[in-house]
C-alpha cells in the first residue's frame, strides 16, 4: 500500500461565474473565489476604502491567483499575510512550496505554514506535517511531522486523518498499528478523500487491522476509483480478474485497467499489456501489449521489463531482437525480480 503524503494547494475553487450586471451587485467576498475577474475590480475599489482590511487583501489575491496573475496574487497574500492573516499565510506557503510566481523555496514556504499552523490553521498544520515528513526546507523528523498531522487530524481535516493512518501502518515515529492505521483512515475516507478510500480497501483486501472482506474492500476501491485515483482503479481491475466480491469480468477490469493506465500507473499499464497477450477482455494484439508492457517498463516495473524482454526473444508484437532482450532481462533482475537472472 505504497502512497504519497500530500501537500495541497489553494483553498479557493473556481466554482461558477456570474455576470456583469451580478457582478455590480456583489461584494469582494461574495466574487473572488466564483468570479475572481469581476471581483479584482471590486475588491480594488473595497480596499480604496479600506487598505489594511486583511480579508478584503485576501479575497483580492485569491482572485488573481485564479486568473493566473501569481505576480499580483504573491503581493497581495504578502500584505494579508504580514498582518497575521493565517489563510493567506497559507497560500503564501503553497506559493513558495510550487513555485508559482516565484522562485520554489521550501523554506520560506515552511515559514508561511508554521505561521499559519501556529494560529491552528488545519491545512497548515497538516502541511508542515508534510515538509517535516519529507524533509523540505526543514530537517526530516517523523516526530514532528506525526505532531503536526496528529494537530490536523484533531480538527477533522481528512488529508491528515489520512496522513496519521500511513505513518501507523508504517511504523513512523510510533509503532506500528494497523488498527490504529485503519481508524484514522476510516475517519479521512468517511469525508470522500479518495486516498483513505483506497487504503481502507487494501486493509479490507488484505484484512490489516479489521477482519478481511473482500465485498467491503470492493465497495471502498469502487468508491475511490470513480473519483479518479489511479491505484484504486487498479485494484478493481484486479478484483474483477480474480473474481473477489464479484463475478469475473475481463471486459471490467480491462475498463479499470484502461482508466489506470491513462493516468500513468504502472502496475495497470503492465496488467494491460498481459490483457492484450492474453486475449483478456479485449481482442489479442501483440502490438498492443508490447506498448502499454514498454510505458511500465520504462516506469522501473520489472515484472513489465521482464514481459518486454519475453516479447523481444520471441518477437512478438516486435523484430525479434535477443541482444535487447536480455538488456531488458538485465534491468529485471537489477530491480529483484528473480526470474530474469
Amino acid at each position: 500500500m505504497k502512497t504519497k503524503l500530500i501537500i495541497f494547494a489553494l483553498i479557493a475553487t473556481l466554482t461558477g461565474c456570474v455576470n456583469q450586471a451580478q457582478a455590480q451587485n456583489q461584494s469582494c467576498q461574495e466574487l473572488y473565489d466564483t468570479s475572481p475577474q469581476s471581483a479584482i475590480v471590486i475588491c480594488q475599489n473595497e480596499l480604496a476604502q479600506n487598505s489594511n482590511n486583511v480579508k478584503l487583501q485576501f479575497y483580492l489575491a485569491v482572485a488573481y491567483d485564479l486568473e493566473e496573475n501569481y505576480t499580483q496574487a504573491i503581493e497581495w497574500y504578502t500584505k494579508s499575510a504580514n498582518q497575521g492573516y493565517a489563510e493567506a499565510q497559507y497560500n503564501l506557503g503553497v506559493m513558495y512550496y510550487n513555485g508559482h510566481g516565484i522562485k520554489q523555496d521550501y523554506q520560506k514556504a515552511f515559514d508561511w505554514f508554521a505561521k499559519s499552523a501556529s494560529q491552528g490553521y488545519a491545512e497548515a498544520q497538516n502541511n508542515l506535517g508534510v515538509m517535516y515528513y519529507n524533509g523540505h526546507g526543514i530537517k526530516q523528523d517523523y516526530q514532528k511531522a506525526f505532531e503536526w498531522h496528529s494537530k490536523s487530524a484533531s480538527q477533522g481535516f481528512a488529508q491528515a486523518q489520512n496522513n496519521l493512518g500511513l505513518m501507523y501502518v508504517y511504523g513512523q515515529s510510533v509503532k506500528q498499528d494497523y488498527t490504529k492505521a485503519f481508524e484514522w483512515f476510516t475517519k479521512s475516507a468517511g469525508q470522500g478523500f479518495a486516498n483513505a478510500q483506497f487504503a481502507l480497501g487494501v486493509m479490507y483486501e488484505k484484512g490489516y487491522g479489521v477482519r478481511q472482506d473482500y465485498i467491503k474492500a470492493f465497495e471502498w476501491y469502487s468508491k475511490s476509483a470513480s473519483q479518479g485515483f489511479a491505484e484504486a482503479q487498479n485494484n478493481l481491475g484486479l478484483m474483477y480478474v480474480y473474481g473477489q466480491s464479484v463475478k469475473q469480468d475481463y471486459t471490467k477490469a480491462f475498463e479499470w485497467f484502461t482508466k489506470s493506465a491513462g493516468q500513468g500507473f504502472a502496475n495497470a499499464q503492465f496488467a494491460l499489456g498481459v490483457m492484450y497477450e492474453k486475449g483478456y477482455g479485449v481482442r489479442q494484439d501483440y502490438q498492443k501489449a508490447f506498448e502499454w508492457y514498454t510505458k511500465s517498463a520504462n516506469q522501473g516495473y520489472g515484472i513489465a521489463q521482464f514481459a518486454l524482454g519475453v516479447m523481444y526473444h520471441n518477437g512478438q508484437g516486435v523484430k525479434q531482437d535477443l541482444d535487447t532482450a536480455k538488456l531488458w532481462f538485465a534491468k529485471t533482475c537489477e530491480n529483484g525480480y528473480d526470474l530474469a537472472c
